[in-house]
Formats: structure tokens, C-alpha cells, sequence
């Protein structure tokens, strides 16, 4: 007993701290640049496309999911030793929040991070792998139509929570779901103050850099 609470709370403090890997500062700071002092001062995947272009921002877009499938696929693999499957998805879901925590408000950066869509996504591509992929395409589709980034981050994000919630999701996951996307909205509050009154800034990722 002593040894499954140990492993579930050790989970979820080493997914808040992989959460403080800021890979758009890395990233930028190897350009001498401080990516939060460049756009919108967001470091994440769209303020680094506009100010570095669609390969570094796809790079960032990646190592951030990443950084949320490796602490939640490891609490899936060494979770199925010590628990029944159900309790499983439950400590997934778990580290993916700590992983989210800890992206949003970042211990090593004054509490002052990202906005967590790319760590949620690799949440669902540990458990809802096909979806994913289904919702990632889509979300490509729509950012292309409409070139507004928070627009399609949420997009995703709400597409894949509902898919979570209708396919056996137990309520403890639904809780856990939720607040996930209660911590997602309130990371995007300022957008969605924009999207309101249509002042959202747009972005092309087709457009070159230096155009």
C-alpha cells in the first residue's frame, strides 16, 4: 500500500518539474534571443513560429508534446505493475496535469510559462493515440483556414477532452479531464478576451519568416 502511494505521488512531482523544461527558451536563447521578450512573450509554439518561422515553431511543437508523453507513457508502463488498469489512466491523466502545471506556472521561470496545449496533447496521444492524430490533422486544417492559433488550440483540446470523457472515462478521470481544461482556459483567458471582440492576432505559417 505504502509503496503504490509513494509511486503515484513520486509521478506527479517529477511530471510538475519535466513541466518546467522550457524548450522555447532553450531553443531561442541557442539564437541569443529571449523568446519572452519577442511577440507576445508566450513561450510556445505560435509566438515561436512568428518570430523564428514554421520549422522552429513545429520543433517547439513537438519536444513540448514530448514533454508530456514521456512522464505519462512511463506512469502507464510502470503504473500497469502496480495497478489494475482503470486506476492506471487515472494516474496518466494525473502526471498530465502535474506536466501542465507545471508548464503554466514553472517553478525555474517565477511561475511564469506557457499556456499548456502541446503538453495536453501528448496527454491524449499516450491514451487516445488514433484521436490524436485524427485531431491534430484537423486542427492543421483549421489553423490554415483561419490562421488563428488559440482558436485551434482550443479546438483540440475540447475535441479530444469530449472523446476522452464518452469512451469509458470513470469519474475521478472526468474530474481530472476537466480540470485540465478549466486550467487551459484560464492559461488562454487574455485570447479569448480577444477572440470576443475579434481582435485575435492571426498567423500564416505558410508565410516565409522575412516576408
Amino acid at each position: 500500500m505504502l509503496t503504490t502511494v509513494l509511486i503515484f505521488i513520486g509521478a506527479v512531482i517529477i511530471s510538475y518539474f519535466f513541466g518546467n523544461i522550457s524548450f522555447a527558451r532553450i531553443i531561442a536563447s541557442k539564437q541569443n534571443r529571449d523568446i519572452t521578450k519577442m511577440g507576445s512573450g508566450n513561450p510556445g509554439t505560435m509566438n515561436m513560429t512568428r518570430n523564428f518561422g514554421w520549422k522552429i515553431g513545429l520543433l517547439t511543437l513537438i519536444l513540448d508534446i514530448a514533454k508530456a508523453v514521456i512522464p505519462c507513457l512511463a506512469a502507464r508502463i510502470i503504473g500497469s505493475m502496480y495497478y489494475p488498469e482503470s486506476f492506471v489512466r487515472i494516474l496518466v491523466f494525473s502526471c498530465g496535469f502535474s506536466v501542465i502545471l507545471g508548464h503554466v506556472f514553472p517553478l525555474f521561470f517565477r511561475f511564469k510559462g506557457g499556456k499548456g496545449i502541446a503538453c495536453a496533447l501528448g496527454i491524449f496521444a499516450v491514451l487516445h493515440p488514433w484521436w490524436f492524430l485524427i485531431f491534430l490533422g484537423a486542427g492543421l486544417i483549421l489553423l490554415l483556414l483561419f490562421k488563428i492559433g488559440s482558436l485551434t488550440s482550443l479546438f483540440m483540446v475540447t475535441c479530444l477532452s469530449v472523446v476522452a470523457i464518452i469512451q469509458r472515462a470513470s469519474w475521478i478521470e472526468i474530474i481530472l479531464i476537466c480540470a485540465i481544461y478549466v486550467l487551459l482556459i484560464y492559461a488562454h483567458r487574455e485570447n479569448l478576451k480577444r477572440l470576443s471582440v475579434g481582435t485575435e492576432s492571426k498567423i500564416d505559417i505558410l508565410k516565409k519568416k522575412d516576408e
